[in-house]
């Protein structure tokens, strides 16, 4: 697909994670609906509902105003089941990442959305919904920083020792690694969240991450955003 082609979609995503941060600035500290899905500390509240619906009627007004018609693509979201990927283009969607984050109250979350096409990841976005500040990449083309006022950089993760390094990531196995590998490494933060995690892999501000079986709406754009910035990405096989 053409590097023009790329830039559109990337930029309906963006759109449609504006219009999903602004409902979640409407919710946040205030009262919504909450419940469990998997266990008591996995969540999901109405805004993770709203949002992601309003995330898919905002990319299908775009693509239908673009040309596309609706049989070119589809999308992949983490609520509600939502499963569309016999399509040429697959938006997979994280309407609200960090949900425990939101529902506490806590500042750090965000809204990711990555676009497939024929096997492989081509535009990402982590877009923090109280801020407006958003990091993207388009394969091959490099990451970057949008600040809310328009002004951008260039994303170059730095290259750090282990003992100086900062991890993040899952909350429990970076516990375990800070308990066995306090030695190798030099400090542990987790802000929970993968987006945002990432995000700050990307800028450098955090070095290492680790994640377990982490689901694909998770890690799509963001492994996308920090492998152009010039980060690696393995399994726990090195591979």
């Amino acid at each position: 697909m053409e590097l023009s082609h790329l830039r559109l979609l990337q930029s309906i995503s963006l759109k449609a994670c504006q219009r999903a941060a602004e409902i979640q600035r409407q919710y946040f500290r205030k009262n919504f609906s909450v419940s469990t899905k998997t266990g008591r500390n996995d969540f999901v509240t109405e805004v993770d509902i709203k949002s992601q619906i309003e995330i898919i009627k905002t990319i299908q007004e775009e693509m239908r105003t673009n040309g596309f018609n609706d049989s070119e693509y589809g999308f992949l979201g983490e609520e509600n089941g939502q499963n569309d990927t016999n399509k040429k283009i697959i938006f997979i969607i994280d309407p609200l990442d960090a949900t425990a984050n939101f529902a506490m109250g806590f500042e750090m979350f965000s809204v990711l959305i990555s676009v497939y096409i024929e096997g492989e990841v081509k535009t990402g976005i982590i877009y923090r919904s109280l801020t407006g500040e958003y990091y993207t990449a388009i394969k091959g083309q490099g990451s970057y920083k949008f600040e809310s006022d328009g002004s951008n950089k260039k994303l170059s993760i730095p290259k750090v020792k282990l003992i100086d390094s900062v991890l993040t990531g899952s909350h429990t196995l970076v516990h375990y690694c800070e308990k066995n590998f306090r030695k190798q490494i030099g400090t542990v933060r987790s802000i929970h969240g993968t987006g945002l995690q990432m995000a700050l892999i990307s800028e450098g501000i955090f070095n290492l991450f680790i994640g377990k079986s982490p689901s694909i709406w998770d890690i799509a754009g963001c492994c996308l955003i920090a492998s152009e910035a010039g980060g690696v990405y393995t399994d726990f096989d090195g591979n």
